[in-house]
C-alpha cells in the first residue's frame, strides 16, 4: 500500500524531493528483490532509493529517529509478518522531521505535497 501511494506522490511531489523507502524485512528482501520492486512500482531511480538496514539499525531508525511503530509477529503468514506505522515523514535537507502525514488520508497527502513545496521555496 505505502509504495503504491508514493509511486503516485512521485509525480505530484516537487522534482527536489527524494523519497526513501525502509524494509521492515531485511532477512527477506534482498537488493534483488527490492529492485524489483522499485521496477514494480515504476520508482525513478534519481528520486527513490529503497534502503536495507540490519535489523537493530532499522528498528532503532525507526523507533528512536522516527518515532514510528514497528513490531514483529513470528505467529503471522510469511509475507506479512511485520507491522508497521502507515504515516510518511518528512524530513528536511538538514535532517529535521517536519511532518507527519496518513499515507492513507488523502487530505494528509495533499499537505504533504503542500508542505513540500513551502519548503522548496524556503531552500
Amino acid at each position: 500500500m505505502l509504495a503504491g501511494h508514493l509511486s503516485r506522490l512521485q509525480e505530484q511531489l516537487p522534482a527536489s524531493v527524494r523519497l526513501v523507502t525502509f524494509s521492515v524485512d531485511p532477512e527477506r528482501d534482498t537488493p534483488k528483490e527490492l529492485q524489483d520492486y522499485a521496477r514494480r512500482f515504476k520508482a525513478d531511480p534519481a528520486r527513490w532509493i529503497f534502503l536495507r538496514l540490519d535489523r537493530k539499525n532499522l528498528y532503532s531508525l525507526l523507533r528512536d529517529g522516527f518515532k514510528l511503530a514497528l513490531a514483529k509477529n513470528p505467529d503471522a503468514p510469511a509475507g506479512f509478518e511485520f507491522t508497521h506505522s502507515t504515516k510518511f515523514v518528512l524530513v528536511d535537507g538538514q535532517g529535521f522531521i517536519r511532518g507527519y502525514y496518513d499515507s492513507e488520508n488523502p487530505k494528509d497527502l495533499k499537505r504533504l505535497i503542500r508542505h513540500t513545496e513551502v519548503l522548496g521555496a524556503r531552500h
